[in-house]
């Protein structure tokens, strides 16, 4: 049967059972040939008495355990199970509690197409014993708490000695630990908007303090006293190994569907992960790994509304649903679906939103991350210009930091509502910015992969900070954010052994601007902003703070070069488009 049909008779199921869930009709699906017709997936809201309740009328039942770790910690958990057999198992680990677990309408399909499943909060959170060490228990460390309960459940005797590992943002993290640990009866997983290095995805990004999204998610949280734990690591140490999964690929053995969003706040480590994984994992897991991204910023597949643009329907992850079952019936219980069938690859090419008949907003695929590109770089010049062509004569423009006035944060890769793609024109008549942008174009350009800006500057301090935004630009004016990145000069050769630069000389700054997949239009604009700040996305430099002090010099000059000795630019990976542009030449 596969897994459409068991979708479907699941929804059955639970619409006799009085469930409230949000079929629609069948639709083409947007993602992949557009030949095969599924039902589209909405969330509903569903509490954990709902859903506890409408399982237990389906003969399913729950039972509440404190699972034991290596060091006696008890961690609870509520394991909902058939009344007999032994079946496969889905765990879901969590820092927000078991009862809070999001997207239950969706789990519960699980347990009735046959599936146990156990809902376990995290050390030290909610009913869990023991301290809250935020992800640093849940690894290949001295304690290893995603190993033992996966572990555990293979014990018992509800367990056919199969589990998967289903979670989205920190309950991926946590996914993504475990699977790092490698339990022998880990199987397979799911995991869904999730950083894979600590250090770089989470908590310092070049070298620079991500504020809003460590010391907001810590304080909504409530653990507010782990915020000086992160912050006295601002290199990376030791500190940051038991966190980095990526240094784990060559060992983890378990094939992974990967689902992530280009604006979301850990875009990156869903794309390390897939890449990492697929090309160096071991035996298990190389070659067996699957990725999904949209147009999306954090855990917002199913909205059209990102940021402050509008995409069209087929950007929403219809699929999701027959997507995660699939994989788990395929790795858990042996059906012959399909799912490898497929291409390694299904991404969203994103394309003007204003225009109907503009290229695309499309869903793509390909064996592997990125697809093929040709790096082309566009040199920052005079006059706010960005050419393909290089300078032959030299460049320089300079922006002071206002230090309490930093440049705003609007949208971008962030965790909290402000995210995603903003129109940037508020800040770009700022005198603390550099502007530079092409022509209008004359066809379209289509990027995608990652993106790195390389940036030659001078300082005045023995430390300086460069924040760099890609924006398209629309014919009406408006400046739509792609993505953005920031690199502290100090890191520039080492993030764990920072250098301070010589005031007044001229050094080159990269840039890390994650990842995007976009056409920029026919009549659209490539525009880089350049700044000092981006805050409260990136906690400004600490030597901002006491210009004119203790003989700190009165303001901080940033000077930025550009010609044939100095050749900042910002390096594309494009796909197709700027190959016939006047007095332009690309190679």
């Amino acid at each position: 049967m596969n897994a459409l049909v068991r979708v479907m008779m699941g929804a059955m199921l639970l619409g006799l059972a009085g469930v409230d869930f949000l079929w629609a009709a069948p639709e083409m699906d947007g993602m992949g040939s557009g030949a095969v017709s599924k039902p589209a997936y909405r969330p509903s809201k569903m509490t954990y008495e709902e859903f506890r309740g409408r399982l237990r009328q389906q003969g399913l039942f729950d039972s509440e355990v404190m699972i034991p770790m290596r060091d006696g910690v008890r961690l609870a958990a509520t394991v909902f199970k058939p009344l007999i057999g032994s079946v496969p198992t889905v765990l879901v680990r969590t820092p927000y509690g078991r009862k809070n677990i999001p997207e239950l309408d969706k789990l519960q399909l699980l347990v009735l197409t046959g599936y146990s499943l156990v809902f376990q909060d995290t050390r030290g959170r909610y009913d869990s014993e023991g301290e809250p060490l935020i992800f640093l228990s849940d690894g290949w460390g001295a304690l290893q708490d995603g190993y033992d309960t996966i572990e555990w459940i293979a014990a018992q005797k509800w367990n056919n000695g199969k589990v998967g590992m289903w979670g989205h943002s920190a309950l991926g993290i946590l996914s993504g630990l475990a699977a790092g640990a490698v339990p022998p009866h880990l199987t397979c997983q799911v995991i869904g908007f999730a950083a894979t290095r600590g250090y770089e995805q989470i908590a310092y990004s070049g070298g620079v303090y991500r504020q809003s999204l460590v010391d907001g998610w810590l304080m909504e949280n409530e653990i507010p006293q782990l915020i000086p734990v992160f912050r006295a690591h601002p290199v990376r140490d030791e500190f940051w190994a038991p966190l980095d999964v990526a240094s784990r690929h060559e060992v983890i053995n378990v094939p992974t569907l990967f689902v992530g969003g280009f604006y979301d706040c850990f875009q990156e480590g869903t794309l390390d992960g897939f890449v990492g994984r697929q090309t160096q994992g071991a035996e298990g897991a190389r070659g067996r790994q699957r990725l999904i991204i949209g147009p999306w910023t954090h855990v917002n597949e199913f909205d059209l509304q990102q940021g402050q643009l509008r995409f069209p329907a087929n950007s929403e992850y219809a699929t999701e649903i027959t997507d995660t079952i699939a994989w788990f019936d395929y790795w858990l219980k042996g059906s012959q679906n399909g799912v490898m069938d497929q291409p390694a690859v299904k991404y969203y090419l994103m394309g003007d939103t204003s225009a109907a008949d503009a290229p695309g907003n499309v869903w793509k695929t390909s064996d592997s991350w990125p697809p093929a590109s040709q790096p082309v770089r566009l040199y920052l010049g005079p006059g706010g210009t960005l050419s393909v062509a290089s300078l032959s004569e030299s460049w320089s423009g300079e922006i002071m930091v206002e230090p309490g006035n930093p440049v705003p944060t609007l949208g971008g890769m962030n965790l909290e509502a402000n995210s995603g793609p903003w129109d940037q024109r508020p800040l770009e008549s700022r005198p603390d910015v550099l502007v530079f942008s092409t022509d209008p174009l004359p066809e379209p350009v289509e990027v995608t992969g990652r993106i790195t800006a390389v940036i030659y500057a001078e300082s005045n301090l023995t430390d300086n900070d460069l924040a760099v935004r890609l924006t398209d630009v629309y014919p009406d004016g408006r400046s739509m954010l792609v993505c953005d990145g920031i690199r502290r000069a100090s890191y520039r050769e080492s993030l764990s052994h920072p250098t301070p630069i010589t005031p007044g000389e001229v050094i080159p700054y990269e840039i890390d601007l994650w990842s995007t997949s976009l056409v920029f239009n026919t009549g659209h604009r490539i525009r880089v902003i350049v700044a000092n700040t981006n805050a409260p996305r990136f906690e400004p430099n600490p030597l901002y703070q006491p210009l004119g002090q203790n003989g700190h010099p009165a303001t901080a000059v940033t000077r930025v070069h550009a010609g044939p000795d100095f050749p900042s630019h910002i390096l594309l990976p494009v796909v197709s488009g700027l190959t016939e542009i006047t007095g332009w030449s690309w190679f």
